[in-house]
């Protein structure tokens, strides 16, 4: 699994992978962890039982994209008798070296894209130049993932090879995800993360960055605390960046903004922070919000949805209508009036919110569960290699 950021430096697609992972294990696909060192961290070890191997890199180097390319493609060298197959988390393979190395060393690979408006085929056609040329040698690869199907459909439009596509979107754990039993377990779960003083609480998870949209969220949430005086909007995700964070100072003049709006409104908001109890976030909630400019699929979503908690998110070119069925588990808004609008619905009606909740667990563990997931994710590997054994066979016949 070849990514950028993993444990102890948050993401949410390092947290993701690492339930992932340990799903796989039981399918029969050991998986390790290749990502940067970012100056700091050592160069092998075990994070709760994944190996973690990391290459050198640090922001502060400056490298250009194919100096970090050269760096990766050193390491997979390093390590090539550790692995049959490079799952790349992103687009990394800027100029197609990863996968021209697997072909020549005889490894499989795959690409999965992970981010709409990013890292999808389109939006990188349009951003990097000679894109065409590096497509030519990209699609050489054994297999491409997309976690929604509105990748799917910019990977099509980009006219790639359709016959190495595969939609497979994210999961959930349902079993550490749940919802809590009765009311007192929530009251009580409150006391314990320090909200007791929340008689409604509205969840926001993810870093507080614009392409995730908290400036509309605390924009809409004035109307909200009009209507609700006694609710509050509690922020859960990474609030201030340093030296690790590329752009760092533009990332704190935007949260910094949002708290200087909350702090002259007089707004119920609490950021905070990272934290490692999201699920225990999900639990004592009434409604969850995701107001995100664009996301791959938005794990947020069907953790809170895992937890019986209905959901407001915005369109996100297509993606909300993932995992969102609008007004069966939960709302898709298009503007900020709308936001404050189904936000106020849904706390003005418990009975409503209680019964889009319930939805929301019965499609996840319908359509979303993990463990259905992680079989997915085996049977492509399987498959992958296979392919590949036949052509080897076939060129020594």
């Amino acid at each position: 699994m070849l990514m950028i950021e993993y444990f102890p430096l948050f993401s949410g697609h390092a947290v993701y992978l690492k339930s992932l992972i340990g799903k796989l294990e039981k399918a029969g696909v050991h998986s390790e962890i290749l990502a940067a060192d970012f100056g700091e961290l050592p160069e092998k070890e075990v994070i709760d039982g994944i190996r973690v191997n990391r290459f050198s890199f640090s922001q502060s180097e400056g490298l250009s994209d194919f100096q970090l390319s050269l760096r990766i493609l050193k390491s997979l060298y390093k390590y090539r008798n550790r692995y049959d197959i490079i799952h790349i988390n992103g687009h990394l393979d800027i100029y197609g070296l990863f996968t021209l190395f697997a072909k020549i060393s005889r490894k499989r690979i795959v690409t999965q894209m992970v981010l709409l408006g990013a890292d999808d085929p389109l939006t990188l056609l349009s951003v990097y130049k000679f894109m065409r040329l590096r497509y030519k040698i990209l699609t050489l690869g054994d297999a491409f993932i997309c976690i929604s199907k509105a990748i799917a459909e910019s990977y099509k439009a980009a006219k790639l090879p359709t016959k190495k596509l595969h939609y497979i979107p994210q999961g959930v754990d349902i079993n550490q995800f749940t919802p809590l039993l009765n009311l007192d377990e929530k009251e009580l779960l409150k006391a314990k993360l320090g909200l007791s003083h929340c008689s409604k609480l509205v969840l926001f998870v993810g870093a507080v960055v614009k392409r995730k949209g908290a400036d509309l969220l605390v924009e809409a949430w004035k109307e909200v605390q009009y209507k609700h005086p006694d609710a509050w909007l509690v922020l859960v995700g990474q609030s201030t960046f340093d030296d690790k964070d590329k752009n760092k100072r533009s990332l704190n003049e935007y949260v910094d903004k949002i708290r200087n709006e909350a702090r002259l409104n007089n707004l119920n908001v609490l950021f905070t922070g990272v934290s490692d109890r999201t699920r225990d976030y999900y639990q004592c909630s009434d409604v969850f919000v995701l107001p995100s400019r664009s996301e791959g699929f938005g794990n947020v979503i069907i953790e809170a949805m895992a937890c019986s908690v209905p959901v407001v998110v915005t369109y996100m070119g297509g993606v909300a209508e993932e995992t969102v069925v609008n007004g069966y588990n939960g709302f898709i808004v298009q503007d900020k009036k709308d936001l404050s609008k189904k936000i106020i619905k849904l706390l003005d009606d418990p009975n409503l919110a209680k019964i889009l909740g319930e939805n929301g667990r019965k499609h996840v563990c319908r359509y979303f569960s993990l463990e259905n997931i992680s079989l997915e994710y085996a049977r492509l590997y399987r498959e992958v290699l296979s392919i590949g054994n036949e052509r080897t066979n076939k060129r020594y016949r």
